[in-house]
């Protein structure tokens, strides 16, 4: 592959932006609001050294660990989430979308099929809202995940992570310009008759 004579350097897709931001707000985002959540109501429960007031969090001590590896992923993610928009490393795009993968892949195996494996002992209002959310967690997960993999493997994703148009990116460009033409000539045509 030969690099394009063209001067113009590509410019970050709005598919990747679109990419980017989603993968923010449900790799990032939501974990750190989780994390955030968990260790405020533990924080409110606390009345002194040695009591709990009027609620008991159960398996609050394992979630500990738990929350520090969500949180360290969330940063890591968020590392990576800067350098893809900025577009270096060329070599971020394979990295991101490994990242994406399997981010994707151990929210769906670790946090959301448990959850909605686990049938609660409480019979409460709240039971049925709860599966209804993790159901929407889930679809939203599946879906993020494969958009953002699938568009950073697109011509125009990696002509702006390569830094350059290659010939094929040029023809690529120059079709779809064709296709988007082609119709408003007809509607110009039809009009003018």
């Amino acid at each position: 592959m030969t690099e394009s004579k063209s001067p113009q350097k590509p410019s970050r897709p709005f598919g990747v932006t679109l990419a980017l931001i989603t993968c923010f707000v449900m790799f990032v985002v939501l974990p750190v609001i989780e994390v955030a959540f968990v260790m405020g109501v533990d924080n409110m429960m606390t009345f002194d050294e040695v009591g709990r007031s009027g609620l008991n969090v159960i398996g609050i001590e394992q979630f500990g660990s738990q929350m520090i590896l969500q949180s360290a992923s969330a940063l890591g993610f968020c590392i990576l989430i800067v350098m893809a928009w900025l577009g270096r490393p060329a070599n971020i795009r394979l990295i991101f979308s490994a990242a994406v993968a399997s981010l994707g892949i151990l929210t769906i195996v670790s946090q959301i099929i448990p959850r909605l494996m686990t049938s609660s002992t409480v019979l409460d209002s709240t039971r049925d809202f709860n599966q209804s959310v993790l159901i929407f967690y889930l679809i939203m997960t599946i879906f993020i995940t494969l958009y953002s993999v699938w568009y950073l493997n697109r011509w125009a994703a990696r002509a702006f992570y390569r830094g350059y148009y290659l010939p094929e990116d040029i023809e690529e460009m120059k079709r779809i310009e064709e296709e988007l033409r082609s119709p408003a000539e007809n509607i110009q045509h039809t009009s003018t008759v």
